[in-house]
């Protein structure tokens, strides 16, 4: 359904904050959420560790995760979708 057209710039100024914290955070933050789950996906111990950093993560940081889900969701990686799904709701 999106948002109020009204609401854009204020979307945008978010999203550049964030990105400017994540740019003095990490490297590549990224990377680094993508490996994050491909190794949530890979290995079966410790997955409530993940999950309570995923959530942290999108708390803190939406536009990163939501980020990662339309990547997936283009490259068609149904199971990284349908994760990031769970994860983002």
């Amino acid at each position: 359904m999106g948002w109020p057209n009204q609401l854009n710039g204020q979307l945008k100024d978010a999203a550049n904050m964030e990105r400017d914290m994540l740019k003095y955070l990490f490297t590549d933050a990224v990377k680094f959420i993508s490996r994050l789950i491909t190794i949530y996906m890979d290995e079966s111990y410790g997955r409530d560790h993940h999950i309570s950093v995923f959530r942290l993560v999108n708390t803190a940081c939406p536009m990163l995760l939501m980020n990662d889900y339309r990547i997936a969701k283009q490259a068609g990686a149904l199971s990284r979708v349908s994760l990031l799904d769970k994860l983002i709701k």
